[in-house]
């Protein structure tokens, strides 16, 4: 009287098989990104909690803080901070001393280089410029067939001889 029931495994709602399994792991994967972005997030919060606590605590005692965001403090943050005031400096009209006035611009121009941001790109991607300017410029293949051209022409005797004729008949002609 009793029937096998192993049918039931090959259905698509059955939590068994291997379509809802890998649902079902990805949704925890899913959950488990989530839950560490989120401690990561609660973390610089309270950090950014304690250093406002901090600054608080030297504004009372009396020394001189800013009231600034600080939220924005990572933005700042980096290579490019320590020479904003140069910069400004610069774009004041003020004098520019930079720290050593004996360093080339090469130098600093290749230190540019070695950090992310625009021209960081330029150094990985010039060997694919290169190749898609010489494989798809239509001007440069415009270019490359008549060289093609002229090259034939150059090496083909009959031709040449009737062009150095036709070049002695217009002299004769002057």
């Amino acid at each position: 009287i009793f029937m096998s029931l192993k049918f039931l495994a090959k259905k698509s709602w059955h939590t068994t098989t291997l379509n809802n399994v890998e649902k079902v792991w990805l949704a925890e994967q899913k959950q488990l990104k989530e839950s560490k972005k989120l401690e990561e997030l609660q973390k610089q919060i309270e950090e950014e909690r304690q250093i406002k606590e901090l600054r608080e605590l030297q504004a009372a005692n009396g020394s001189t803080v800013k009231n600034t965001d600080y939220s924005m403090d990572w933005m700042y943050s980096g290579p490019a901070a320590m020479e904003k005031e140069y910069a400004d400096d610069y774009l004041l009209g003020k004098v520019y001393e930079g720290k050593n006035t004996n360093d080339n611009n090469t130098e600093t121009l290749s230190n540019t280089n070695k950090t992310p941001g625009s021209t960081w790109l330029n150094k990985i991607s010039t060997n694919n410029d290169t190749f898609t300017r010489l494989h798809e410029d239509p001007m440069l293949m415009i270019k490359k067939n008549e060289k093609q051209a002229r090259e034939n022409v150059v090496n083909n005797p009959v031709k040449m001889a009737r062009i150095r004729h036709q070049l002695a008949q217009a002299e004769a002609l002057m």
